[in-house]
């Protein structure tokens, strides 16, 4: 591709132009991004061939016939994606690990992958929805986005919930306003949308639990191997204990989730459940012993001082102090990417996409690539047509996924997800843009 794009402006160089003052700020402002990279003390070459990929993709653009066409291909690579992968997974990698990794080494990376992949089956279906397709096939993509969800639950990915249901409530108002010109079905949707979830979680469990002991032939990654004889081998039953009950994954990985919005599940040795909200009240006094039981035994409010183990919201603390206060002009060598805590822990990355390319390549870098974001997503936000809203929804979802994990690694979907997406906010008519009108 990068030897056609070089032949493509060396052949035909005097017919390439870029209409609208915002559309060649936009692509300069790549392009100096991607250049700040290159020079940056990381010495990162991976910016290089995406400048040069994307930079003429970017230049050189779609055909406005083919537009449509171009955006339904990339929806039906990505779904073509998820269908492979998942089969792979549900032939080789069996249930053993509370927190669900599929084909990845991590459950972080899985969820990202879960996210998009709804993204995807999202976009599909409103797709469908816009040109009277047909209903079933409609129901089919919106029960596959709730399937998507139900296997993102049992990685316990938090950053993949919060970046789904984001772009979903951005993506099924925007269609109500936009497209339909009502505002009540949105909310309607996304009931249904919540209900199938629930019904499908178990289904979900089950098929993880269940299609690897079909093939029974589990291959590992070095890395994530378990040393305690936790890791499933082909000579276990199919009713090992060292596969994952479904009592577990609720609690492991949906009670991760929703320790989030303060609800607590926890299960007991006789298997009843236990749940606590923030609005549960506690109403047996303090046992004698217990701090509180006495004016000579009082309760003291632990202190604010951040031990490692917590909870990832202290922990995340701490990275972003550490990040934020070891931030260059310049930027950081490879070979100080992150940094050690008590006990032998290492973080290796700021667990934030903006921070991490400030600490990486420099605070002017990282300033450009938030206003360059930032700047792409409003454009996809004014935009007011369906590719508008199905980009904005992958970028939300993305970015918000990006504030608390890392989405510009090399080899990861979202990187080159990316730049695609990129070109949708470019391609913006500045008229559009800039006034508000609907893009036609």
């Amino acid at each position: 591709w990068i030897a056609i794009v070089i032949t493509y402006f060396i052949w035909d160089r005097k017919n390439i132009s870029v209409s609208g003052k915002q559309k060649r700020f936009l692509i300069l402002l790549h392009v100096l991004i991607c250049l700040l990279m290159l020079l940056s003390a990381r010495r990162a070459l991976w910016q290089l061939p995406y400048l040069v990929l994307f930079g003429g993709f970017y230049l050189i653009g779609i055909p406005e016939e083919r537009k449509d066409d171009f955006l339904k291909g990339m929806l039906g690579g990505l779904a073509f994606w998820f269908l492979i992968q998942q089969v792979c997974a549900y032939a080789l990698r069996p249930y053993d690990y509370v927190r669900y990794r599929g084909m990845y080494t991590g459950e972080t990376q899985n969820a990202l992958f879960y996210m998009i992949v709804f993204c995807t089956f999202t976009g599909i279906w409103l797709w469908l929805r816009t040109g009277n397709r047909s209903r079933l096939l409609c129901i089919a993509f919106f029960l596959l986005s709730a399937f998507s969800l139900s296997l993102m639950l049992l990685t316990g990915g938090r950053s993949g919930i919060t970046g789904s249901v984001l772009a979903c409530i951005y993506a099924y108002l925007a269609y109500d306003v936009i497209m339909k010109k009502s505002f009540r079905h949105w909310i309607l949707q996304g009931i249904v949308l919540i209900v199938c979830i629930i019904f499908l979680f178990p289904a979900a469990y089950g098929t993880v639990r269940v299609f690897p002991t079909v093939l029974h032939h589990p291959i590992w990654f070095a890395c994530d191997y378990q040393e305690d004889n936790r890791s499933v081998l082909s000579y276990d039953p199919a009713d090992s204990e060292k596969y994952i009950s479904y009592s577990e994954a609720v609690e492991g990985s949906l009670g991760r989730i929703l320790d989030v919005i303060g609800i607590k599940l926890s299960l007991d040795e006789e298997g009843t459940w236990h749940i606590s909200t923030p609005f549960s009240m506690k109403t047996d006094a303090a046992e004698y012993g217990e701090p509180g039981s006495s004016a000579e035994n009082p309760y003291i409010p632990p202190n604010s001082d951040w031990k490692y183990g917590t909870s990832s919201f202290d922990a995340r603390k701490v990275i972003y102090l550490y990040y934020l206060t070891h931030l260059k002009l310049f930027g950081h060598e490879i070979e100080e990417s992150g940094f050690w805590i008590e006990n032998s822990i290492y973080y290796s990355h700021a667990h934030n996409v903006f921070l991490q390319v400030a600490y990486d390549y420099g605070v002017i870098t990282g300033a450009l690539f938030l206003v360059f974001n930032l700047w792409i997503l409003w454009r996809l936000i004014r935009r007011r047509d369906m590719p508008g809203i199905i980009s904005a929804m992958f970028l939300i979802a993305i970015l918000t996924f990006g504030l608390s994990e890392m989405v510009i690694t090399t080899g990861q979907i979202s990187l080159s997800l990316l730049f695609v997406i990129y070109y949708w906010g470019i391609d913006v008519p500045d008229n559009s843009a800039d006034t508000g009108r609907r893009c036609k």
